[in-house]
C-alpha cells in the first residue's frame, strides 16, 4: 500500500503533540489514510517517550563492561578451582572408606583394645550390648570428623 503525502500531515502531528487541534483537522484524519498513519505513529512515539522517562537509572557503559569483566574472571576462577574441589571430595570419601576398611579388617584387635565394649550397659533399665553403644559412638564421632573436614576444606 502506497501512501501519498498530505498537506495536512504537519497539522495532524502538531495536534497530536500539543493536544490543540486546528479546526477541521480531526475530521480530515478520519477521511485521509496518510494523516491517520501520522496520527497513529505520533501517538505511539509519544507513548514511548513518556515510558522512557523513568529509565535514567540505567547503568553506564563502564559499569556494564566492569560487571561483564568481573563475571568473566569469576567464571575463570570457578573453572580453575573445579579440579581442586573434586580432589577434595575424593579425598574425604577415600578417608571415610579407609577408616571403615581399617575398622573392619582390625575388628578383633579393636575389641581387645577396648575390652569394656564387650560387656553390657544398662540404659534406662534396658540391657544394651556395650559394643552397640561403642559402635554408635564411633559412628557419631566419624560423622563429626567428616563434617569438620568438610568445614576445613571450605565446602558448604
Amino acid at each position: 500500500m502506497k501512501l501519498t503525502a498530505c498537506p495536512q500531515e504537519k497539522a495532524v502531528w502538531r495536534g497530536v503533540s500539543t493536544g490543540e487541534w486546528e479546526p477541521g483537522v480531526r475530521e480530515h484524519v478520519e477521511l485521509c489514510p496518510a494523516c491517520a498513519e501520522v496520527e497513529l505513529g505520533t501517538r505511539g512515539l509519544a507513548t514511548l517517550a513518556r515510558d522512557a522517562t523513568g529509565q535514567e537509572n540505567l547503568p553506564s557503559p563502564q559499569q556494564i563492561w566492569w560487571r561483564a569483566h568481573w563475571l568473566e574472571s569469576q567464571s575463570a576462577g570457578e573453572r580453575a578451582t573445579r579440579p581442586i574441589i573434586l580432589y577434595q571430595r575424593f579425598a574425604v570419601g577415600g578417608a571415610a572408606l579407609g577408616i571403615a576398611a581399617f575398622a573392619i579388617s582390625n575388628w578383633p584387635w579393636l575389641e581387645q583394645w577396648l575390652p569394656a565394649w564387650t560387656g553390657e550397659l544398662t540404659l534406662l533399665g534396658v540391657a544394651v550390648p556395650a559394643l552397640a553403644v561403642g559402635s554408635l559412638a564411633l559412628l557419631v564421632g566419624g560423622i563429626g570428623t567428616l563434617l569438620a573436614l568438610r568445614a576445613v576444606l571450605g565446602e558448604e
